[in-house]
């Protein structure tokens, strides 16, 4: 019995109800009514659609000790650690943009994956307190409802009625989406999706409102911070755009008028004022989008350049594409296997290769998409375009689509997952199961008699495929692998898992023909066959995706380590600052954990953006921890496993839940000291060859890059003392009675600035992944900030890219009003 102990206590779904029950009562008042035609039935069908998302997930909302998603993945180790960082520091009333806990230090705001710009993220951030797993969870799953309600919008943008445009809803967000859960990003961009489209139809008669609108929806894609499903969209935008103009200039009277004479001459300037205002859309929708994103993109584009995901060969975006032979889960989900925990030919299928959006939504589909009745063509015929392109570019080597846009499109050589094309699948099979529905529950009287005679022989045509199917499967193959499961006895039988799910698609065939069959004797109401088809979809969808995600186990048991944070918190708050080496320890130990608790580390979970030169220095220093620029690292605690001995003359600083801390054997380097002699190198690999050189001593010489002052100085003698006032700036005192390099091991990029009494001193990239300037001597307080140009920069372009779009608004409808007068 359920007792509202998970995500969604009673109170909060009291709320929920409570506010849909106010929507409904407004939607229901006579002036609204006479007002808004249909909102009441709108309101119901959103209603329907949060009942249908609780109904999903109701273990993760209402039981206590169930969370998501199976296996943690980066949604638990990556996404949540990013958010916790935003959430503290904002509630402290800062917004970060560098990220002093992980890599030595990297960009944050920058870092797209973070999605620090996206406002729904913000709102949660400054509000959730305390932020939570939890908190995040909650915030993450309500993008599967806004997915279901915006694919819902789109389809009735297009025309559906409303119980087909729930079956679009359901199958958009309950087919392809929930095992995408672990990439926590990737679901909040894409469910942006239908709305971009949605007001592009709007927008097809030259609205530039609506254009605007989905340059918005765009915008809010790009905050997400997911650049793939960013791109993918942007693709197809533009491609509905120009098929949307298409449509209408064939649709058009100037497209019967001659070519010849006058004639001609006037449809060649209605060409010309039709395409030119094509034109004008195309570049209003990039336009916004480039100048109101210029604040993520023109950072997040710098730190691409500078980071390990610079360029990838054609074998790395080629990774996690579909193999044909893995298609055969379109139709048998669980074949292999149904969570990530347990995939069966895991070289081959993952999440990132899922693709099942239901048997009964593709017997649909296949209706929707033979009938030529009164459902829109043109539309149905683009999105089976979109889905046919999708698979072929989701199979990545397989076919040569995706070698052409790796090569030929800006931004494709970049990305990884073909897989991921799926996407656009799931969306156009969701569809045409929608003008599916439409051709089901359509009524006789709006038909003629030739529209009725093909619509009977399409269905029983359906019917009798959808029966010899059926037959095949229980004659021939269900018997075949009864006899493979019979003849093999080890603990975990395939065929079992193949066979439990031949039954089920014999189920679901048996489902489809019975639904094909009630539309043929047409003895039933378009919106009792349309709830039927929800019916059996859902039942699909979930019996498939259902268990993809919640799980009793405990996916933060990387976190569970109070003993050992709770130390590493007091050393960090007692100084001066350190890092700590947790790379052996990460099947225990999350790698990010530092992020929650403000302790630096010198590495981290796997991030694309992460710095190159940063990167390649530590996989060189941590090839041996007793070499000199291991030091440079400032490690002063590497975690082990609390059974493993710790090498020859390392000393225990204390003892945690799961793992031991040591000290290494060479002590480490301060965060700042000074350095007497300084050699300038041409450029990293230069810098690089130096520094692995076994007699190196980063307390000697510092190799740097770019006009430094030449020279050796005498040793001297120094005193460096480093506070750090927030995330993104560094104080360093420092007395020196002779001229040097004051040599910082926090991550070099350029952004950063120094300054000394308001004069601001040049930074260096030194030793190939750190910072270091030229001191004259004697006492001084160096104050180094983060003040990124791109930074500023993109809020620039956004501020001029705003203003534009409001001029816009407002000058193009006195424009129009104008000309309407003029042709009076």
């Amino acid at each position: 019995m359920l007792r509202f102990e998970g995500l969604l206590g009673l109170p909060a779904l009291l709320a929920v109800v409570g506010l849909w029950a106010v929507a409904f009562a407004v939607a229901s008042l006579p002036a609204m009514r006479r007002r808004a035609v249909g909102a009441r039935g709108e309101v119901v069908a959103v209603g329907v659609l949060a009942v249908l998302w609780g109904l999903f997930w109701w273990r993760v909302l209402f039981e206590r000790g169930v969370s998501v998603p199976k296996g943690g993945g980066d949604f638990s180790s990556f996404s949540y650690p990013l958010s916790a960082f935003a959430a503290r520091e904002i509630q402290a009333g800062r917004f970060p943009l560098w990220n002093p806990h992980l890599f030595a230090g990297m960009p944050f705001a920058a870092d797209y994956l973070a999605g620090a710009l996206y406002p729904p993220n913000l709102l949660v951030w400054a509000l959730a307190r305390p932020f939570t797993y939890g908190t995040f969870t909650a915030l993450i799953l309500v993008h599967f409802w806004w997915a279901s309600v915006t694919a819902y919008g789109f389809a009735r943008t297009v025309g559906m009625r409303r119980v087909a445009a729930v079956l679009v809803g359901v199958v958009f967000a309950y087919g392809w989406l929930p095992p995408q859960l672990g990439h926590a990003q990737m679901v909040a961009a894409v469910a942006w999706i239908p709305a971009v489209l949605a007001a592009l139809y709007r927008a097809r008669h030259g609205g530039l409102g609506w254009t605007v609108l989905a340059a918005l929806a765009l915008v809010m894609q790009a905050f997400a911070g997911h650049p793939q499903t960013l791109l993918y969209t942007l693709t197809v935008a533009v491609a509905y755009l120009l098929f949307l103009a298409w449509r209408e200039w064939t649709c058009d009277e100037y497209r019967a008028t001659s070519n010849d004479g006058e004639g001609g001459a006037a449809r060649r300037a209605a060409l010309r004022r039709f395409w030119g205002g094509v034109a004008f859309r195309l570049a209003v929708l990039l336009g916004t989008v480039g100048g109101l994103a210029a604040p993520l993109i023109l950072p997040a584009t710098q730190l691409a350049r500078r980071s390990v995901r610079a360029g990838i060969g054609y074998d790395s975006a080629t990774q996690y594409s579909v193999h044909p032979f893995t298609l055969l889960q379109l139709v048998l989900p669980k074949v292999f296997g149904d969570n990530p925990t347990n995939y069966y030919y895991s070289q081959f299928f993952s999440g990132e290769t899922w693709g099942y959006a239901g048997v009964v939504t593709l017997v649909l589909a296949a209706v929707g998409l033979l009938w030529r009745g009164r459902a829109n063509g043109g539309q149905k015929l683009f999105f089976a375009a979109v889905g046919v392109v999708a698979m072929l570019a989701a199979l990545g080597p397989f076919t040569p689509l995706h070698g052409w846009l790796y090569g030929f499109v800006p931004g494709y050589d970049k990305l990884r997952a073909a897989g991921r094309m799926f996407m656009w699948y799931g969306l156009a099979v969701g569809l045409l199961a929608g003008y599916g529905v439409e051709m089901l529950g359509s009524t006789e009287d709006r038909e003629s008699s030739n529209e009725q005679e093909t619509k009977s022989a399409l269905l029983r045509t359906v019917r009798f495929v959808l029966l010899g199917l059926i037959v095949a499967l229980v004659v021939f193959v269900i018997p075949l692998f009864y006899s493979l499961v019979l003849q093999r006895e080890e603990p975990v039988n395939r065929p079992v898992i193949v066979l439990d799910g031949l039954n089920l698609l014999v189920l679901w065939l048996v489902g489809a023909a019975v639904l094909v069959w009630l539309a043929e004797r047409g003895r039933m109401t378009a919106r009792t066959l349309g709830g039927l088809a929800i019916a059996l979809v859902v039942l699909d969808l979930f019996s498939a995706t259902g268990g993809f995600n919640p799980t009793t186990d405990d996916v933060q048991a990387g976190y569970n380590q109070p003993v050992a944070r709770q130390e590493l918190r007091n050393r960090a708050a007692a100084g001066p600052l350190f890092r700590v080496d947790t790379d052996d320890v990460s099947d225990r130990w999350q790698p990010d954990a530092t992020m929650l608790d403000g302790v630096d580390s010198a590495s981290g979970i796997y991030d694309p953006l992460q710095l190159a030169d940063y990167a390649t220095f530590r996989e060189r220093a941590q090839s041996s921890r007793s070499s000199a620029i291991y030091g440079l690292l400032n490690i002063a605690y590497v975690a082990l496993p609390s059974e493993k001995p710790a090498p020859s003359g390392w000393t225990k600083a204390f003892v945690g839940d799961k793992v031991t801390f040591y000290m290494p054997s060479r002590p480490p380097l301060p965060r700042a000291f000074v350095v007497p002699n300084v050699e300038a190198v041409a450029d990293p690999g230069a810098a690089f060859d130096r520094i692995k050189s076994p007699d190196f001593d980063p307390t000697k010489i510092v190799y740097v890059q770019g006009g430094a002052r030449p020279g050796n100085f005498s040793p001297g003698t120094s005193t460096v003392t480093v506070t750090r006032a927030n995330t993104d700036s560094l104080s360093v005192h420092v007395v020196m009675s002779e001229p040097g390099y004051l040599v910082v091991t926090d991550a070099y990029y350029p952004g950063w600035t120094a300054t000394v009494d308001g004069h601001e001193l040049q930074i260096f990239q030194a030793d190939l992944a750190f910072r270091a300037v030229y001191l004259s001597g004697g006492e001084q307080t160096v104050e180094f900030r983060f003040q990124p140009l791109a930074w500023a920069d993109g809020w620039l372009l956004f501020g001029i890219t705003a203003a534009g779009v409001v001029a816009l608004l407002v000058v193009s409808p006195l424009v129009r009003r104008r000309q309407r007068r003029g042709v009076r």
